[in-house]
């Protein structure tokens, strides 16, 4: 039986606001809605680069395309952010840094 949150292969809307999509990754973007102003806008903008016709579904995909691939680059960062400064509060790191260098390790590459 299919889920009924799931829209013609777009994503499922769980409880927690998050967007589920059905290969399993997480977005914090909703799917964009048939009447949102940002379908008139992908038209107006791609139109005039497709060897075809655009469909308001098109613009819709489009947008909702761009959307995941700046989403995926957002999360990517923050994992990044939250890797170094984990590495940054490593009692590893801090005690290196909270050492003094000695006067021959100073003096080493003169």
């Amino acid at each position: 039986m299919p889920d009924s949150n799931l829209t013609e292969g777009g994503p499922l809307l769980p409880q927690n606001g998050e967007v589920a999509h059905p290969a399993g990754r997480r977005s914090r973007w909703a799917p964009v809605p048939a009447n949102s102003p940002l379908i008139d806008s992908a038209i107006r903008f791609w139109q005039p680069r497709s060897p075809r016709p655009l469909s308001r579904e098109d613009a819709r995909e489009i947008v909702e395309n761009i959307t995941g691939f700046f989403s995926v680059l957002l999360e990517w960062e923050e994992q990044d952010r939250a890797q170094r400064q984990k590495e940054i509060d490593s009692p590893a790191i801090a005690e290196h840094c909270d050492q003094p260098r000695s006067v021959k390790e100073n003096t080493s590459g003169l």
